[in-house]
């Protein structure tokens, strides 16, 4: 019985943050690219992702401007979807 009230009186102790294993390739500004050359280079990627899945690893080692991320392929691991903006954490759950 003791224990069941400490569990309930600290739940959010217990809780574990939703974490997806997530990959990606970050298009970021940069003064030598426009926005428009920065959209374009994100479609041409995706394009390519389309049509070659398996060639996403080496897409984001190419272009990724996520430095911490790009070596490994884009992979950012079991991250917590609380750390992502609103618009990524939402597209890691369709």
């Amino acid at each position: 019985q003791q224990a069941r009230e400490r569990y309930l009186a600290k739940q959010s102790e217990y809780m574990t943050p939703e974490r997806v294993d997530v990959s990606h390739i970050l298009i970021m500004p940069k003064h030598d690219r426009s926005e428009d050359q920065q959209r374009a280079l994100a479609e041409k990627l995706r394009k390519k992702v389309i049509n070659d899945p398996s060639r996403f690893a080496e897409l984001a080692k190419q272009y990724s401007d996520d430095e911490a991320s790009a070596g490994g392929g884009g992979r950012l691991n079991m991250a917590p979807v609380a750390n992502f903006v609103e618009d990524f954490a939402a597209a890691t759950r369709t």
